[in-house]
């Protein structure tokens, strides 16, 4: 079984169209998946400060005024216990009371939580008390808030969101391969060898798509339009050799008639004798011979050769 997963994994992931389709799916969703899943981020951690936020809106309209009778009445514990119960709230990092310089001789500063941090935020308040000559200010309430478990929050997202958007795209990716496979790639693959064995001197055994019967699509037209293509290609190839054949008949006539004239020109038509002219070829090339070497040629006088040279 595990044999024959991985041969169809080889088949379908050869050097042809799945491997680059593989390629082309994985990289075009891991774009979408990471604009998508950055877009989500942001607008989660929008949310989360804007949530902060009005917590931070919450607590100045729930503890401003106790805390502005803790602070006029220098009421360090209730400051302590007040304090403390804002820390318990959700992403605090930290939070102070600082009283402003009056009468005091030193003034009063209360801090709950950890040391500044960078990835934090920080709202300064003015504690007001209302006195007979009006309201002024008193003190300053400073609340920080943490992003930690913000970060934390979005990190766990990503990761979650990745890692399945991930698992959804192999998944999705190897399914259209499967698929692309089954109904184009092995098709044309076995179409390619079929052609690949095509000669046009061989009789042809015919092609026929792996398939039920009954569909039209691009293979069918791809395969009727060979069909035709090899019609066309066997009638030319048919009317190419009957041409040949034409032309064969007309040389042979051609060589035959050039031969009988070249003998009628040195031959007697009816007897099929040496003719005139053939005599004076030989004579001609006789006494061409004599010339060039040292030899004596003769040719005995008679009436016909007479009737010849004349």
């Amino acid at each position: 079984m595990s044999e024959g997963l991985a041969a169809t994994l080889r088949l379908i992931l050869g050097r042809g169209i799945g491997r680059r389709l593989l390629i082309l799916i994985l990289l075009f969703s891991s774009f979408v998946t990471l604009a998508l899943t950055a877009g989500q981020l942001y607008l989660d951690y929008q949310r989360d400060v804007s949530a902060i936020e009005r917590r931070i809106d919450e607590i100045r309209s729930s503890y401003l005024d106790s805390l502005t009778r803790s602070l006029w009445n220098v009421d360090v514990e209730q400051l302590h216990i007040q304090l403390e119960g804002i820390m318990r709230l959700p992403d605090m990092h930290a939070v102070a009371v600082r009283e402003i310089a009056g009468g005091a001789a030193e003034p009063l500063a209360i801090r709950i939580g950890a040391a500044p941090s960078v990835a934090a935020l920080a709202w300064d308040t003015p504690i007001v008390h209302a006195g007979r000559d009006g309201p002024y200010v008193i003190g300053t309430l400073r609340l920080e808030a943490t992003l930690s478990e913000v970060y934390q929050r979005l990190y766990d997202r990503a990761l979650t969101i990745l890692v399945s958007q991930g698992i959804k795209t192999f998944l999705v990716s190897f399914f259209i391969l499967f698929v692309v496979h089954r109904l184009v790639t092995r098709h044309l693959r076995a179409f390619a060898e079929a052609v690949g064995r095509y000669d046009l001197r061989r009789p042809w055994p015919g092609f026929r798509l792996q398939r039920p019967a009954g569909r039209d699509d691009e293979l069918d037209r791809v395969v009727s339009a060979f069909e035709d293509m090899r019609g066309h290609l066997e009638q030319a190839y048919r009317e190419l050799g009957e041409t040949n054949a034409r032309l064969e008949e007309d040389i042979a006539a051609r060589r035959e008639a050039e031969a009988t004239a070249a003998h009628l020109a040195y031959h007697d038509p009816l007897t099929g004798l040496p003719n005139r002219r053939l005599l004076l070829e030989r004579l001609h090339q006789d006494l061409a011979q004599a010339a060039r070497r040292p030899w004596c040629a003769a040719v005995p006088r008679s009436r016909q050769l007479q009737e010849i040279g004349r």
